[in-house]
């Protein structure tokens, strides 16, 4: 073996070495970096059923979560997340979504949900002119201290809101819509459709679809329990303006039927004379 040949081996094995022990240093070598110091914390978990992952790692409770991690949810997974400025995420199963960002102090907040189930309770106390957005493939939703529910599947988003209201943005263009409490609507890839009031066991029932094991348990829990008063009060409302009209109507009814007799000038009567 000559010289040249054990010299430029033992530069190759040199230089390997020398990649060993820097690589510690130089996460480029893996083809990114594992490091969270690029990603700010945001929240923690303050639930879990079943399994959820968080950028593939296993869930577990009071885990810090931090924006652009990729939170995801299997079957029959759930987990419910706690801002910084106090709104709650509650996750579906099969769902896969991304905390974008969220401030705090002011409530500025963006999420993207590619898929599942996801309900926010948005902090109504915030700062002027922040918003809370939920980006879906189909629409983006804005919202300002409301309770609401978004279903993401390949071909639609379903919104339906528990209370207050959110406006809708359909990615295909169109009109802003805005969508009240015990509302719901569904916008498509290339059409969105029109406001229909909510079932009250479709609200349970999408109320349950995020709901981690300490809730189901809590019989009457809060928001069940404010749903439900709301259409006790819608219905009593509705049953309300029923009577009054029905009464209004009678009256009218009856005025107009003496019209014709009080608008006669009333004659004077002519005395009889008693027979004689």
């Amino acid at each position: 073996m000559n010289r040249a040949s054990i010299r430029n081996r033992l530069s190759r094995g040199t230089a390997l070495l020398l990649c060993f022990l820097l690589s510690p240093f130089c996460p480029a070598a893996y083809g990114g970096s594992n490091s969270n110091d690029d990603r700010e914390p945001v929240g923690k978990v303050t639930g879990i059923s079943s399994w959820a992952s968080q950028n593939g790692t296993p869930v577990a409770m009071k885990n810090v979560v931090r924006t652009n991690e990729v939170l995801a949810t299997n079957r029959s997974g759930r987990v419910r997340i706690q801002l910084d400025d106090g709104s709650i995420l509650s996750v579906g199963s099969e769902s896969q979504f991304r905390i974008v960002k969220h401030d705090g102090s002011s409530g500025e907040t963006l999420l993207n949900l590619t898929a599942g189930r996801l309900r926010s309770r948005v902090v109504k106390l915030r700062k002027a002119g922040t918003n809370f957005q939920v980006i879906t493939p189909h629409a983006r939703i804005s919202v300002v201290g409301t309770d609401f529910f978004l279903d993401v599947s390949p071909e639609r988003t379903q919104v339906i809101v528990y209370s207050g209201i959110v406006l809708v943005n359909a990615t295909s263009g169109g009109s802003p819509l805005d969508v009240a409490a015990g509302q719901t609507t569904t916008i498509e890839r290339k059409r969105t459709s029109r406001l229909s009031l909510t079932p009250e066991d479709l609200e349970q029932e999408t109320i349950a679809e995020t709901a981690v094991p300490d809730e189901l348990s809590q019989a009457g829990s809060a928001a069940p329990v404010e749903r439900t008063h709301s259409h006790l009060r819608r219905n009593a409302l509705i049953v309300a303006a029923i009577a009054v009209g029905a009464i209004a109507g009678g009256v009218m009814a009856r005025r107009g039927g003496s019209q014709p007799q009080s608008s006669q000038p009333s004659q004077p009567s002519i005395p009889t004379i008693p027979p004689h």
